[in-house]
């Protein structure tokens, strides 16, 4: 399904656009037909993410995938094993994990209250947060404020339901919820039910505080490509339904829409950004730094950059869909 309203990207992707559109021709006379993105694009992708490299240069992984097989796998001063902080990577991760719980009746559905799913704060809750609903939490629009579930759950910044709000706070009380909900701590639930049927290796992936409310997975490259080619097969794994696909599609779909310069799309899910790539309908789960999952249906394409986090005002997000919108969709929709 394609949308509209493909954005405008900076002018560095424009020539490499054009250079990979006019490569993408058909073979000559007595050539071989090897357009099979596994042929024919891989070496004009690799050079794209070579000059993205180059002129991002916190750019440590580019990773992309059409379907079970990989087109292109470059790696800066870093390698495949190599693991990195995944940043707000990790609240998509989240609601992957919300799903599972409700898929296996821990939770009752989105529709529960702040203070059904969370009944020992809810005395000390403000009276407005305690009919806000997890389908609130999750879709940023719960008024959730800065940092510490306590805090968060007795002085919301604004009424539920109004409007769209970037928090980490969000995240902070999901972790609580699940924690809760299944009477482990988040990272031993992830472990279970995510990380080993992917074959994720769990250690690495650890919460940076010990705190089972703060969620920050470390993962390779290849991990975040993991979650993403899960989230593409519609939550399915080797064989193993791993989540739902009735959560995939909730998830990933548009819930409300985002305001304000901070916002990375003008769509959003349970902790999924809604985008588009070449005017494809694309998810994205997008970190801070310039981390990044983002999977385009139409084009069985997962693509992943990983960056160090040196500087988060650089605006590296916007470069990262840029460089899926504009210059890998559109070689792949051809």
């Amino acid at each position: 399904m394609r949308r509209s309203g493909r954005r405008v990207g900076p002018a560095w992707l424009v020539p490499l656009a054009l250079a990979l559109v006019v490569g993408c021709t058909a073979p000559r006379a007595g050539e071989a037909d090897n357009r099979h993105p596994s042929t024919s694009l891989a070496p004009r992708v690799a050079a794209v993410a070579d000059e993205f490299h180059r002129t991002v240069v916190d750019v440590r992984a580019v990773s992309v995938w059409v379907g079970s097989r990989p087109l292109v796998d470059r790696y800066y001063d870093s390698s495949a094993v190599e693991t990195s902080d995944v940043a707000t990577v990790a609240d998509s991760v989240l609601s992957i994990l919300v799903g599972i719980a409700i898929d296996e009746g821990a939770i009752r559905g989105t529709e529960e209250t702040l203070a059904d799913l969370l009944p020992r704060h809810a005395a000390s809750m403000a009276p407005r947060l305690r009919t806000a609903t997890l389908c609130e939490v999750l879709t940023m629009t719960a008024g959730l404020p800065g940092d510490g579930v306590a805090g968060l759950l007795s002085s919301p910044a604004r009424r539920p339901g109004q409007v769209f709000e970037y928090s980490r706070g969000a995240a902070h009380v999901l972790a609580a919820i699940l924690v809760e909900a299944t009477g482990r701590p988040v990272l031993e639930f992830a472990r279970d039910k995510l990380f080993d049927p992917l074959g994720i290796d769990s250690p690495p992936a650890a919460t940076r505080s010990g705190n089972p409310g703060i969620v920050g997975w470390r993962l390779t490259a290849s991990d975040m490509a993991k979650i993403g080619r899960l989230m593409l097969a519609g939550g399915r794994w080797d064989g193993r339904q791993v989540v739902s696909r009735r959560w995939v599609d909730q998830s990933t779909r548009a819930h409300v829409r985002t305001a304000g310069t901070s916002a990375m799309t003008d769509q959003y899910g349970y902790l999924w950004w809604v985008t588009s790539a070449d005017n494809h309908v694309a998810f994205a789960a997008i970190g801070t730094g310039g981390q990044l999952i983002e999977v385009v249906p139409d084009l069985d394409l997962v693509t992943v950059i990983s960056t160090r986090i040196t500087d988060v005002t650089h605006g590296q997000e916007r470069l990262d869909l840029g460089l899926v919108d504009q210059v890998i969709a559109p070689v792949l929709a051809q």
